[in-house]
């Protein structure tokens, strides 16, 4: 679902108080993932999150969908770089996260499509989708 480069946003999942943290991953691992210190989005400055912390992960892949999955921190490892090793359950634990105001219904409906202002004539098309914020069309 990610590779080494990705950026992960990271939330406690019981917080004291409202705190995101972003880092990235720069090692895979069975069953876990490894990512460098992470950044506190308010203060700028490295974070040292408590091994046994229960976190929310979210990322976005190449087709910029976004999934969230419910992690843990593990253990801090020294290597080149230290990092923080974060476990990572199976791929079917990840959620997809609808991002859009309106739900989007993949939906065949027969339309018509009128000019506003008479820049073309008059067609009929079939849509693909359609959401409160509009369709999509089939040309």
């Amino acid at each position: 679902m990610f590779k080494i480069g990705d950026i992960l946003m990271l939330e406690p999942k019981y917080p004291s108080q409202k705190e995101k943290f972003n880092c990235m991953v720069v090692e895979m691992g069975t069953g876990c993932v490894y990512t460098d210190f992470p950044i506190d989005l308010e203060t700028g400055k490295i974070a040292f999150l408590m091994d046994g912390t229960h976190l929310n992960v979210t990322f976005s892949n190449e087709e910029q969908a976004v999934y969230v999955f419910d992690s843990e921190v593990l253990g801090k490892v020294k290597g080149r770089i230290p990092m923080m090793q974060l476990l990572l359950p199976e791929a079917e634990a990840f959620v997809k996260i609808q991002r859009r105001q309106y739900v989007r219904l993949h939906v065949t409906l027969d339309t018509a499509v009128h000019p506003e202002h008479s820049e073309f004539t008059l067609f009929r098309a079939l849509t693909e989708d359609i959401s409160a914020g509009g369709a999509s069309i089939r040309l």
